[in-house]
């Protein structure tokens, strides 16, 4: 799971005249979304306006100056991404070329400059502001399902649909370090112990151990290092098996078989079409059959889940948003956690742990968030839909959601 570092304020062209009018009094104008421009004077208020509720920008509302330095693709992604967090905008104050547009779910400062055609010839869109408040309810403009837990100690702050069980991808590997650290703690393991890689245990990717040769050594530590930071599947397979299957179940309850990552990708490979049709209606003992059954089998090839990812919101790991939050909880401790910090910004908090996860049609983040005054937070979020998700949009409204917690 990669680092995000997302902002919305990066539009800027031309912003040699932006200075003039930060001391002008302001003037509030309102403007309806289905005004246009073309046919009636144009102001910055309606410029604006049409900028930011569009369902897509085009072309002759720009200068062509501007289009040369920032495309039209780029405006029109940057403006959907935004249209998520803050919605409808139903009113534009300002003078000269500040301004602030105030949308269904937050605020947003933009400074524009038109050319004397009434074309946009410059503008820049500053951070979008939001309460907590707003911030939860734009999770709810996203298509399909969605579960969101904000939890401050072991009081929830906000929290939708947070106890619906919903596929969580790679999320699903806090089970698998739950399960480790108890071992530990009863002396069956040790961080230290060496582990050789196996053939059986190679998986697909995220991760770099697939490509490593069998009988490569590496420590638990190590393993349970990769499994966490570069959500490797290769390491978290191995440990599965190190732990076992039903101990890591004894954390995931509703998961029985629990999928190894191989599994998984075996089970879905369009060689195994008839056999997944058999898995999902069979019980548990049937299952772990077929599982068996498919262990003998070479992983299928990497680009079927690359070019055609198919979404199979069953064949999966199954969680609810609270349930992350305990597990995260219960494993913020170890320094490992902290190797990604994924979406929050580790400079402005004393901890930061978190693991998420993603498959097509899925996503996860959760984070364990401790402040430096000692408030601990857990904020999990879970996105699943019947085709493709966009993660920029999802982490979008996460570090969002964020931003918005006390440090």
């Amino acid at each position: 799971m990669k680092r995000y570092s997302l902002s919305i304020a990066f539009l800027i062209t031309c912003i040699s005249g932006f200075a003039l009018a930060r001391n002008l009094p302001a003037r509030a104008e309102s403007v309806n979304s289905s005004q246009l421009i073309a046919s009636e004077v144009v102001t910055p208020q309606k410029a604006i306006a049409q900028l930011l509720n569009s369902p897509k920008p085009k072309a002759e509302w720009f200068t062509p100056e501007l289009l040369t330095k920032l495309p039209l693709a780029q405006i029109e992604q940057i403006l959907a991404d935004l249209q998520i967090i803050v919605g409808n905008c139903r009113d534009v104050q300002g003078q000269g070329v500040s301004y602030l547009a105030i949308c269904d779910r937050g605020n947003v400062p933009i400074k524009i400059r038109l050319n004397p055609d009434g074309k946009i010839a410059a503008f820049f869109l500053g951070k979008h502001q939001q309460t907590f408040e707003q911030a939860v309810a734009s999770f709810k403009a996203l298509e399909g399902e969605v579960s969101l837990l904000v939890m401050e100690g072991k009081n929830q702050r906000a929290g939708i649909r947070a106890d619906q069980p919903m596929a969580v991808g790679s999320a699903f590997k806090l089970a698998v370090l739950n399960a480790l650290k108890n071992q530990i703690a009863e002396g069956k393991l040790t961080w230290g112990k060496v582990i050789s890689l196996q053939t059986k245990h190679q998986s697909l990717p995220t991760g770099l151990l697939q490509n490593w040769s069998a009988g490569s050594l590496l420590t638990v530590q190590t393993l349970a290092g990769l499994m966490i930071s570069l959500s490797d599947n290769t390491a978290t397979d191995t440990l599965i098996d190190l732990v076992g299957r039903q101990e890591v179940e004894r954390f995931s309850l509703r998961n029985r078989p629990l999928l190894k990552t191989r599994e998984m990708f075996t089970l879905r490979g369009s060689k195994n079409a008839e056999l997944l049709k058999k898995y999902r209606f069979a019980n548990t003992s049937d299952r772990l059959q077929i599982l068996q059954e498919i262990s003998r089998q070479d992983l299928p090839d990497v680009m079927e889940f690359v070019t055609n990812p198919k979404v199979s919101l069953d064949i999966e790991w199954i969680f609810t948003t609270r349930e992350l939050c305990a597990l995260i909880e219960d494993v913020a401790d170890l320094p490992l956690m902290s190797f990604n910090s994924g979406i929050a910004d580790p400079t402005g908090w004393a901890k930061v742990a978190f693991k998420g996860g993603s498959d097509a049609g899925v996503l996860n983040f959760t984070t364990f968030l401790q402040s430096k005054t000692g408030k601990s937070y857990c904020v999990s979020a879970t996105w699943n839909n019947t085709k493709p998700v966009s993660e920029v949009q999802f982490a979008t409204l996460y570090k969002g959601l964020i931003d918005t917690i006390p440090k």
